[in-house]
């Protein structure tokens, strides 16, 4: 069991399980299915996201679902927007050099802004991805199936859409 404040590698990998993106946060919570860990954007953040250097991160890893969802907030405190990557189940291990937790990143990303509107992206990588990786048909389901479960949980505030669209750190009646 983390404690709060535990450092955490996060690992996003590619189909053929090569690591494409690493970052660290600390751990903060833990809720149903997964954990929330904090973080704060680094001065280079990708370009398609709308979040800024400096900005904080409340990230959402679960190990029942095929996504994950990173709330960017701007240094003010305002919701700038969620990052719902859609993905494999998080996995989580203890290696030597800490916790870590490593995700599969299957392309499709649905932006959530803070009115609720939802706005899906990548669709040109999923497609060339799909291609190139081979994703088998019951990947490719189960990415659609994921961006339906996200939108369903967006349009009916279901956590960690609460709120006006993303929520803020769960309190401590959230956390299981």
């Amino acid at each position: 069991m983390l404690l709060p404040g535990t450092p955490v590698t996060i690992r996003a990998l590619k189909y053929d399980g090569r690591e494409y993106r690493r970052w660290q946060a600390t751990y903060n919570a833990t809720v149903s299915g997964g954990v929330v860990l904090e973080a704060v954007f680094s001065a280079v953040v990708e370009g398609r996201t709308p979040f800024f250097g400096g900005d904080r991160a409340v990230e959402y890893f679960y190990t029942d679902r095929g996504y994950n969802v990173i709330a960017g907030y701007a240094p003010d405190g305002s919701l700038r927007a969620c990052y719902c990557n859609i993905c494999t189940p998080a996995q989580f291990a203890n290696t030597p050099t800490g916790a870590e937790i490593s995700f599969i990143d299957l392309d499709l990303d649905l932006l959530v802004w803070p009115d609720g509107r939802c706005e899906l992206i990548d669709e040109a990588e999923f497609a060339q991805n799909s291609i190139a990786y081979g994703y088998p048909q019951e990947v490719q389901a189960a990415v659609h199936a994921a961006v339906s479960a996200l939108q369903h949980a967006v349009h009916k505030r279901v956590h960690p859409f609460t709120g006006s669209a993303c929520s803020p750190l769960p309190d401590a009646s959230q956390s299981s």
